[in-house]
């Protein structure tokens, strides 16, 4: 029977820890700026504000299945009066993310984002979150 194993125990250096650290009080603080923004407005959701709060202190990463997590489904009318934003005349309802991405349900039960160089329909709401989630992730670094 052995007692001791041969392996040497790998200690993570100084630079690791040091980036794991940064990496958390960025996201600490991206998230805590959303919960100010969302603050900000003039029908914020008290919920919205008191997630990005729980993602803060729980040092979070920022993930696929997070991001889902921040949607709020708002009606044509509600998205309009909250974010001063236009819509489609065949959006019924939109989805609304982390950072103010949206995905608009159209009539025909298709989800449609709006994006600069072409838009994207579907009808799985999945990949569509996937595109926003891909886009926002980049622009956090």
């Amino acid at each position: 029977m052995e007692i001791f194993s041969n392996k040497i125990l790998e200690i993570p250096n100084i630079n690791t820890i040091f980036k794991l650290k940064l990496n958390f009080i960025k996201m600490k603080s991206i998230y805590l700026r959303e919960a100010n923004s969302e603050k900000m407005r003039v029908h914020s959701e008290k919920g919205y504000i008191q997630r990005m709060q729980q993602f803060a202190e729980r040092d979070e990463p920022f993930t696929l299945s997070l991001f889902k997590e921040t949607g709020r489904l708002h009606s044509q009318t509600d998205f309009y009066n909250t974010y001063d934003a236009e819509v489609p005349k065949d959006c019924t309802n939109v989805m609304v993310y982390f950072g103010g991405s949206h995905i608009y349900l159209l009539s025909d039960g298709t989800w449609q984002i709006p994006n600069e160089d072409m838009r994207v329909t579907t009808d799985r709401v999945e990949e569509l979150e996937e595109i926003l989630y891909n886009k926002t992730k980049n622009n956090l670094k």
